[in-house]
């Protein structure tokens, strides 16, 4: 946009030293038609004013658009600056429900750890309980199978115990 403006600052300038060059050529008065009338009034004074009307209206047409430009760009950034702050607020809000989607499983996790736990030492203890029985089991009939030994041993022998070194 400024070298836009920067020419039609030029051709408005260069409009000007001609127009000041040849000021005597414009303001000679001559006759001018009006459509239904005629008036006697320097042509090229009437050119040159309006030359600066149409210089003028494009000027303010410029000045207009660069303005609804500048507006639009505030506009369009305050729009986006409050997008940002939404998005942000949606990513934190995402952040936050991750993470408590993580501490949840986590604890579930950390739980189902213990009940595991809980679980392998309570089938331990029940087979230590087992393990005691079925020794205690074993220990009773080795006792009860040495017993009945020991009775036919004495039986054998008439009564009397055998004599211990062999």
């Amino acid at each position: 946009m400024r070298t836009l403006t920067l020419f039609i600052l030029l051709l408005i300038l260069a409009a000007g030293g001609l127009a000041a060059l040849n000021w005597t050529a414009l303001a000679q008065p001559g006759s001018l038609s009006l459509g239904l009338i005629q008036v006697q009034a320097p042509l090229g004074l009437v050119m040159l004013g309006l030359l600066a009307v149409v210089a003028l209206y494009f000027l303010l047409l410029l000045a207009s658009q660069q303005s609804q430009a500048v507006l639009a760009a505030r506009r369009n950034a305050k729009e986006l600056a409050a997008l940002r702050e939404q998005a942000d607020k949606a990513e934190a809000s995402r952040l936050a429900e991750l993470r408590m989607l993580i501490e949840n499983g986590l604890r579930q996790q950390g739980e189902r750890q213990q009940e595991a736990t809980a679980a392998v030492v309570a089938r331990l203890d029940r087979l230590e309980a087992d393990l005691r029985e079925a020794l205690k089991t074993g220990e009773n009939s080795l006792a009860a199978h040495l017993g009945e030994i020991e009775d036919r041993v004495e039986r054998g022998f008439g009564g009397t115990p055998a004599p211990e070194g062999r």
